[in-house]
């Protein structure tokens, strides 16, 4: 995992996540590297070799999750999220 940080009216942090490292430990370990306590990802795509994905099966209570496995090449089009 390489990472920047690029300053101006709000800190900008790029993420280089290369073959072989997993995907959201690299970000995670960027997160803690350059100590960022509030954040917002606001953009991300990725090819991964196999993944492991999450879903809600309904929106009853209690929601039932299912975490499954892809073990073939994914095309990730669109990744973001909040660190709060």
């Amino acid at each position: 995992m390489r990472s920047m940080s690029y300053n101006g009216p709000v800190e900008v942090i790029t993420v280089a996540v290369d073959p072989g490292e997993k995907l959201l430990e690299s970000v995670r370990a960027a997160v803690a590297e350059h100590d960022i306590r509030n954040g917002v990802v606001v953009s991300g795509v990725a090819t991964t070799k196999t993944c492991r994905m999450h879903h809600i099966e309904h929106c009853d209570f209690p929601p039932e999750d299912t975490v499954y496995s892809v073990e073939a090449p994914l095309e990730v089009g669109s990744i973001n999220g909040i660190k709060e």
